[in-house]
């Protein structure tokens, strides 16, 4: 559990403990099909100012095949691909300044229903924003899911991360059970 303190202590002082979501609005983009007008929420609920596009995966094809890309694990849910503009010094990249991102997202994930969907984009959401702070913790999986529990998504995550497929129940992000409820509790006493 030292690993998950030590995360949220980091994540806590680069980020701050966001106030959750407004999850009624959210679902109600989502229950509409505005898939992009409740992502578009989201960012601005993180503070990630770019534009983002989004591409739905399906049929057998994995993400990663369908990008071309070495086969990351069993079946990925979403990737996030970032768009950036470098500043340059005597052609040596100095910064880079994320300008936009294209998420790729499996159809299944989005006809699972609301809460696995912000799930999945909350994780992704997260890397992005390590990624534009330079985050030592950007490319780090429980990483990404612990900053989306700190920027608001607890209660999504909480209802979201496990789903019943037929006849099992798989479960959604990096955490462990009790690396989640470690990190749920945590947070939440950061939050007061």
């Amino acid at each position: 559990m030292e690993e998950i303190d030590n995360i949220i202590k980091s994540l806590n002082k680069a980020f701050g403990v966001k106030a959750p979501v407004k999850e009624k609005a959210l679902r109600i983009l989502y229950n509409s099909k505005l898939y992009g007008e409740c992502l578009r929420e989201v960012l601005l609920h993180f503070g990630i100012p770019i534009t983002l596009k989004v591409k739905c995966i399906s049929g057998s094809k994995s993400i990663e095949e369908y990008l071309g890309m070495p086969k990351i694990s069993g079946n990925t849910p979403a990737i996030m691909q970032t768009e950036f503009n470098g500043s340059y010094y005597k052609s040596t990249l100095v910064r880079k300044t994320v300008i936009g991102a294209t998420l790729y997202i499996r159809k299944e994930i989005i006809e699972q229903g609301f809460e696995p969907f912000m799930f999945t984009t909350g994780h992704e959401f997260s890397h992005l924003i390590m990624h534009m702070h330079d985050n030592q913790l950007a490319s780090n999986e429980k990483a990404a899911d612990i900053l989306s529990l700190v920027m608001g998504f607890c209660d999504l995550a909480r209802s979201g991360r496990k789903r019943d497929i037929l006849w099992f129940q798989t479960t959604l992000g990096y955490l462990s059970d009790e690396e989640f409820e470690r990190a749920l509790f945590l947070i939440e006493n950061l939050r007061k």
